[in-house]
C-alpha cells in the first residue's frame, strides 16, 4: 500500500522538522501521511513570522490548503483562521508571504517541489480551481448529505467537489451526545479514501477519542 492506513495520529504529539520540504525553505512541517509511491502528503506547514516567498512559483500537482492558525497572503488576497484554497498544479503563487506566522493543513498531491517561473501552456486548470474561500462567510447546509443520517444532526460546508472523480472536500458539523450509551450502529463500508482533521470538538471512534488535532 502506497500510503498506509492510519486510525490516527495526535498532531500535537509530533514533533517539527525543519527542512523536510526545501521546496518552502524556512518552513517547519508536521507529516500526518506520505504517499511512499507518489510522494503526496498530508502535512501542518508552520510558516515563521516574516515568511515571504522567493519569487513566483507553482506546484506541479495540487495542492490544497487550510488555515489552522494565523493568516498568510498568496497573490494580494490574505487567508485568515478557517480560509481555504485548492489549487490545481499549475497554479502560480505570484507572491506569498505571512507577516505574523501562521500554520496550514496541507494537502499536496504529489511530491512538493516547486518549479520557478510560468507553468507550460494547458498546465493549470483554471475550472477545478477554488481560488479562496472564508468557510465562516458559508451557510451550514443539509443538502446532499446521505438521507440515512438525517437524524444524526449533520451539517456540512462543501469546500470543493469534483464532478469526474467526486473527491470531495467539506466541513462536517456534528451535534453532541446523538446515540446512549452502549449503542451499536450496523458495520459499514466506505468505498474510497477518506482523511479527516478534528478541528473542534471531540470524536469517538473504536480506536480512540479524536480530540482537536487528530
Amino acid at each position: 500500500m502506497a500510503r498506509p492506513h492510519i486510525d490516527f495520529v495526535q498532531a500535537q504529539a509530533l514533533s517539527w522538522d525543519e527542512g523536510r520540504y526545501p521546496a518552502i525553505p524556512g518552513v517547519k512541517s508536521k507529516t500526518l501521511s506520505t504517499d511512499h509511491d507518489t510522494g503526496a502528503c498530508t502535512v501542518i506547514l508552520r510558516y515563521p513570522p516574516g515568511w515571504r516567498a522567493a519569487g513566483a512559483g507553482y506546484f506541479a500537482c495540487d495542492v490544497e490548503v487550510y488555515v489552522l492558525d494565523g493568516a498568510f497572503a498568496v497573490n494580494g488576497r490574505t487567508f485568515g483562521l478557517d480560509c481555504y484554497g485548492y489549487w490545481p498544479a499549475g497554479f502560480v503563487q505570484e507572491d506569498a508571504a505571512s507577516q505574523h506566522g501562521c500554520d496550514v493543513l496541507a494537502f499536496i498531491d504529489g511530491a512538493p517541489h516547486v518549479t520557478h517561473g510560468a507553468p507550460p501552456a494547458g498546465k493549470f486548470d483554471q475550472s477545478r480551481a477554488v481560488p479562496f474561500l472564508d468557510t465562516h462567510e458559508m451557510a451550514w447546509s443539509k443538502e446532499g448529505l446521505d438521507p440515512d443520517y438525517t437524524w444524526f444532526g449533520f451539517q456540512w460546508k462543501v469546500l470543493r467537489h469534483n464532478e469526474r472523480t467526486q473527491a470531495t472536500t467539506f466541513l462536517l458539523d456534528t451535534p453532541a451526545q446523538r446515540h446512549p450509551p452502549g449503542w451499536m450502529a450496523r458495520d459499514e463500508v466506505h468505498t474510497c479514501t477518506e482523511e479527516i482533521m478534528i478541528l473542534s470538538g471531540e470524536l469517538c471512534t473504536p480506536y480512540g477519542v479524536l480530540h482537536a488535532g487528530a
